[in-house]
């Protein structure tokens, strides 16, 4: 996508960048690749969720809403203790999916807790419901700077606020 300025950090592509992706409805996987400092190359994945803007969007938090708390519901899971949802989440989600709506995941958890976010929401099931997939939208800041923001601060409406406002931002 080019050259950005080093320790540019965003969430957002333009229309041009975007462009050259050649983006097809629904998720486009992609890989990033940056090289440190160093010279050493770091790899991450993510996926791009391109949908229609006439979409019926419903988004929840997970810290709190899906997992049965803030804190715990971002240290457990890594830690491999995968079963602190709340109890019928997983069916309500995919009931409200199979009305229709897309359901896009928002946490305070930082950009690096991305696969473990996404492996966390998307294996969540309570027989026979599997957890929707969706978009999962978290920050851009460091695992510390989440942490602080989510746990020392007890601020993360801050973040989620400004990301719900850029996704207000994409639809007419």
């Amino acid at each position: 996508m080019g050259n950005p300025s080093p320790k540019h950090r965003t969430n957002s592509a333009t229309s041009s960048q975007l462009s050259r992706f050649g983006l097809q409805m629904g998720s486009n996987p992609i890989v990033y690749r940056v090289t440190t400092s160093s010279g050493s190359i770091v790899t991450t994945s993510a996926v791009i969720h391109l949908m229609n803007n006439t979409a019926k969007l419903v988004v929840s938090d997970i810290d709190g809403t899906v997992t049965r708390s803030n804190i715990r519901g971002m240290i457990l899971p890594a830690l491999g203790l995968s079963d602190w949802k709340h109890k019928g989440v997983v069916e309500l989600y995919r009931k409200i999916a199979n009305q229709g709506y897309q359901i896009v995941y928002l946490t305070n958890r930082a950009i690096g807790q991305s696969d473990m976010t996404r492996e966390y929401i998307y294996s969540l099931t309570e027989t026979p419901y599997e957890m929707p997939r969706g978009p999962v939208l978290l920050q851009v800041e460091s695992l510390l700077g989440a942490f602080q923001t989510e746990v020392i601060k007890g601020q993360p409406e801050v973040n989620k606020i400004a990301a719900l406002s850029r996704v207000k931002g994409l639809f007419p």
